[in-house]
This record gives structure tokens, sequence and C-alpha cells, in this order.
């Protein structure tokens, strides 16, 4: 892994403001696929506040707020005033920023905005355009963590890595649940198949297939795969193949909901880190690559620009360092041996067994 810190810039943080945005996830039944509309309202919201010098803007687990960090003075702008009577947005609070609110929404922010230069989000972390169709093994992927300081500026810890995918392709499915050749074409639209664990992009959650679709069937939302192009980029900026893929794959989740997914969004398990000490002058070419991508992408947040800029800093270092550390959730776990209380323990075996023996003409027996 070869990484860098880098300072991005200095805000000024007396001139923003923490604003809290509740949806009405009624409205043009919005409830149906609330996960989507709320990253095409963020996204909206980010392209409109380009013509104002930018600001940061993050969706919320509860699948109807978006937390917004801008100046008051956009906020207050005609046209995000129209735009919030639109999309029926209402503003539910509003705070002073502080740096903890830019931390969280720092990440979604940058990604948007790292789009136009073709890295795009899986999980939390970039990656190159193209790795839908990537047949090599060593794809480059960028990690950040953010930092934002007690004088507003931003350090940004960037680590570059090469990692493997695998999509789940139609043929490691058995012999009798994948289309053979003729059926591929003619024969049955849907399958129903053995529920197998998978990975789905961008955010790499598991979920089960449960059915394989030659075509798009009558009971998905999307009527074409255009229509599924168009919400692939509206929802998470992925440029989809042009060509149709051979095969879609319903996958349920834990919270009940399914969705149809073309085979190449679908991994058979997380990314795998390559290890490998010879690609070290590989990551440090793909690292240099992505930094001048940065530069050349001119990214504008509240009226900053944010320009790399190495500084030294050992707090900051030191910090950084702590969050790149594995939680406890990806550590491996400890199998405990239990133990059943019917089966007793062996008794040790001794190995050498004490003997008695008599010394000839005496009634003394020793060891």
């Amino acid at each position: 892994m070869c990484s860098t810190i880098l300072s991005l810039g200095k805000l000024k943080m007396k001139d923003l403001k923490s604003y809290y945005l509740q949806i009405d996830m009624e409205f043009d039944n919005r409830k149906n696929c609330p996960h989507a509309m709320l990253n095409k309202l963020c996204r909206d919201l980010l392209s409109l506040a380009e013509g104002f010098g930018g600001c940061f803007a993050e969706p919320q687990n509860d699948l109807s707020t978006i937390h917004l960090i801008s100046k008051q003075e956009t906020i207050d702008s005609e046209r995000f005033k129209d735009f919030f009577k639109d999309q029926r947005i209402f503003i539910k609070l509003e705070n002073p920023c502080d740096g903890f609110s830019i931390e969280k929404c720092f990440k979604f922010t940058f990604i948007y905005y790292m789009e136009k230069m073709k890295w795009f989000k899986m999980s939390d972390s970039l990656v190159q355009h193209g790795f839908l169709s990537w047949k090599l093994t060593n794809l480059p992927r960028i990690c950040i963590k953010v930092h934002c300081t007690s004088e507003s500026e931003i350090f940004v810890k960037f680590d570059a890595e090469f990692i493997r995918i695998f999509p789940f392709e139609h043929w490691l499915l058995e012999k009798s649940e994948r289309f053979d050749e003729k059926a591929i074409k003619t024969g049955p639209i849907s399958k129903t198949i053995k529920p197998r664990w998978v990975t789905c992009l961008p955010k790499l959650g598991r979920g089960q297939i449960i059915k394989i679709h030659r075509k798009i069937p009558t009971s998905s939302p999307f009527e074409s795969y255009n229509e599924i192009k168009a919400y692939w980029k509206n929802t998470c900026g992925y440029i989809l193949p042009a060509e149709e893929p051979e095969v879609y794959y319903e996958v349920l989740f834990q919270n009940g909901e399914n969705m149809l997914y073309p085979f190449f969004c679908v991994l058979t398990g997380p990314p795998e880190t390559m290890q490998v000490r010879m690609n070290a002058k590989q990551l440090q070419e793909c690292l240099k690559s992505f930094l001048k991508d940065l530069e050349n992408a001119k990214i504008f947040i509240t009226g900053v620009q944010l320009k790399p800029i190495k500084k030294e800093c050992q707090t900051v270092k030191r910090y950084l360092e702590v969050l790149s550390l594995p939680t406890s959730g990806r550590m491996k776990k400890v199998e405990k041996v239990s133990r059943s209380a019917e089966k007793r323990p062996a008794s040790p075996v001794k190995i050498y067994p004490m003997q008695r023996k008599r010394r000839p003409g005496s009634n003394i027996s020793v060891d």
C-alpha cells in the first residue's frame, strides 16, 4: 500500500451553516425507492450549488434526510428556494457548522466531483472507470480518510492499493440452473435458483441471488436497459456498458427488499487486496495519476478550491493513521471451542507407568 497525507485547503467556517433537509417521501411515490431518490436529490443539490461556489451534501441513513453544508446566501437564493418548493424539501434543523459535520459530508461530496475525472464510488473508496469490464487482477483503488482541524483546514490521507474483483458470471451457476446456449435466446425468461450470497455494487452490500433472468422481467420497474443505465448514472454516477448484459440477477437483501442487477454489478464476494511488494512502483504511479486528476478537476466547495498541498503535521498524521486501523468488525474473530457436557475429558495416560521390582533374595521392593 502506498499512502500520503495532503492538505486540500482551509475553509471559512464562520460563513458556513449546517442544514438538515427533510424530504417528502410521499410525493411522487418516492417511498418505493427511497435510497435511489435520496441519492439523486443529493446529487442534484451538489450540481445546483456549483453555480454558487459549491457545497457539502450527504444522504442520511433514515432515507428521508439530507445533510447540507453551505453558505446562508446560497440557501436564500431564488434558485434554491424554487428547487426546494418543486421537490418538496423543507429545512428541518439549522446549526452552526463544525469540523465533525464536514468530515461526515466530505466523502460523498468528494466522490461526486471526482466522477468527471472517471473515478467512481466503491463503498467508501474510488476506482477507475472500466472496472465493470476489468479483466486484469490489479485494479487500482484509492481509499480516503478525512480530518478537519480546529482551524478549518482539511487533511486527507490517500491510500493506493491493488484489488481483485470477481463478477458473478452466468457459468458459475450449476448446469441445471443456468440458461444453455439455446435457452439464452428463446427459452423461459426467468428461473428460480438456489439462494447464493453475493456482494453488490456500489456499497458492497450483501444479499442473496434468488432468480435469474435472460431479459428484463415485466415485474421489474425498468422497461428497458436504457432506463437501468439512467438509474445507475443518476444515483451513483456509474456508466454501464453500452451492450445489454446476457443475464440479470434478482437479489434479495436482509431487509426483505429485492433489486434487479446486471450480472457485472454483482460480485462473488468483497474485493480482495493484493499484498505484493513487486507492485510498489506501480502503486506510486497510480497515486500520482490520481493526484494529477484531482488537480485537473478544479473542485470548488463553498468558494474554496481544493488543492493538494503536502504539509507536515504530526498530530494529523497520527490521527489519520489511527483511522486507518481495522475496526473490530473487520478483524477475524477467534473461534471458541465448546465442549459438550456429555463428553467427559479423557483421563491422562502415563507414558512411563510405575513398575515395582523385587531384588533377588530381598523382600524390599524398589522402583
